[in-house]
This record gives C-alpha cells, sequence and structure tokens, in this order.
C-alpha cells in the first residue's frame, strides 16, 4: 500500500482538444484536494490538439490504439 500513497499524478491538457474540456481537469484536480492530495502536477500545452505524443515517438497522421481496436 505504500506505493500507492507514494504515486503521483500528472495531468496532461491540450487547450485545442475540443473532445476534452479543461473543466474536465478542473473537476479532477478538486476531487484530489478533497481527498487531501497535493502529489499533482497539471501541464497545460494551450495551442496543443487531441493527440500528444510521447517524446522520441514516430509522427503519423494515423495510429492504432490496440485496447479499442481502431
Amino acid at each position: 500500500m505504500e506505493a500507492a500513497e507514494n504515486a503521483r499524478f500528472l495531468l496532461i491538457h491540450s487547450g485545442d482538444d475540443p473532445t476534452t474540456p479543461t473543466c474536465h481537469f478542473e473537476a479532477i484536480i478538486e476531487r484530489l484536494k478533497v481527498h487531501g492530495k497535493t502529489n499533482y502536477e497539471l501541464l497545460f500545452y494551450p495551442k496543443a490538439g487531441h493527440l500528444i505524443e510521447p517524446p522520441y515517438t514516430p509522427h503519423c497522421r494515423v495510429c492504432y490504439a490496440k485496447i479499442i481496436g481502431l
């Protein structure tokens, strides 16, 4: 259980993503605060779109998400 107590939350949000409004992230942060959590960080990229690729991965116009089969 100690590992879970030491976990940190990294929230990454892009300002030009119409599928995930900023209010969703505000709600997540508020819920963390209600539970006494301060172990989170929000990275906000105002002009990024929906897909934020991990560093050093190929940049593709189309990608395959195995978990949803698309």
